[in-house]
């Protein structure tokens, strides 16, 4: 049975965001963007951030923003971070013990030894500081649900089970306070994921990594072999906005079952 033809229910910090056919209540306007309805299949309930670390997921909270560099991640060995075509179409690093391999311009062989790093991208280079987040959008089936879950508990496995959430309505006022403070432009999109290499860039990737359904915010621009990260802070802080572990459920009221229990998983 599709979700959206039955009931659902998101909880939060033990109050609800329902979904449902009959009249909707009060506690839907703080989450729904402020109106009173119900979500729609596949629409933006909220983002997520997942912490190893719970004191990383403090300081996030407290107003604290670590944006790494393409290159950070182009260099990483670890599963879920790691990507040598991340901003790009393709990457060589003799740091990274990739083997060798023969450039020839203009007719001329270039030494191997003389080549530091070879990086390939789609048009002008451009790459940002970035900072990343989890997409979490109603399931508008069995099969979207099934697929939801197993990517949860994928990006739990790869990031970590502590969580940051923002829920939909704060998202734009979470942008404008990064705004407000940075000293960069900032800017925010959804990755799109595909297999058509000449569409890979800073804000498209390879299909082997759209289960992390990435909402991802840029600062600036910086250069292809930079590693240093952009670290800054909001003085306000961001406990208004965002969401520390809480429990989240969709749930189902025609049978009572739980379809999603971000927590358990």
């Amino acid at each position: 049975m599709p979700i959206r033809d039955g009931y659902a229910q998101m909880l939060l910090k033990k109050e609800a965001v329902m979904v449902q056919s009959k009249p909707v209540p009060v506690q839907l306007e703080r989450y729904m963007q402020g109106q009173l309805r119900k979500p729609q299949a596949n629409e933006l309930l909220g983002l997520i951030k997942f912490f190893r670390n719970e004191e990383f997921l403090d300081k996030l909270i407290a107003g604290r923003m670590h944006c790494q560099t393409p290159e950070t991640y182009r260099l990483s060995k670890m599963e879920g971070v790691s990507d040598r075509a991340e901003s790009c179409v393709e990457s060589w690093r003799p740091a990274r013990g990739d083997s060798a391999f023969e450039v020839t311009l203009n007719n001329h062989v270039l030494p191997f030894e003389d080549i530091v790093a070879l990086t390939i991208h789609n048009g002008e280079p451009f790459e940002s500081w970035l900072h990343c987040w989890f997409c979490l959008r109603l399931p508008e089936d069995a099969k979207a649900l099934e697929s939801l879950i197993n990517d949860i508990r994928r990006m739990k496995e790869h990031f970590g089970s502590h969580y940051a959430l923002i829920v939909n309505k704060d998202v734009k006022p979470f942008l404008r306070m990064l705004q407000d403070v940075s000293g960069k432009t900032v800017w925010a999109k959804e990755v799109d994921y595909t297999e058509d290499v000449t569409h890979w860039d800073v804000s498209c990737k390879s299909q082997v990594y759209a289960y992390q359904r990435e909402f991802r915010i840029g600062f600036g621009k910086c250069g292809v072999s930079e590693t240093e990260p952009y670290v800054f802070d909001h003085p306000d802080g961001f406990a208004h906005l965002i969401h520390k572990s809480p429990e989240l459920i969709i749930k189902n009221d025609q049978d009572g079952g739980v379809h999603l229990d971000l927590g358990a998983l």
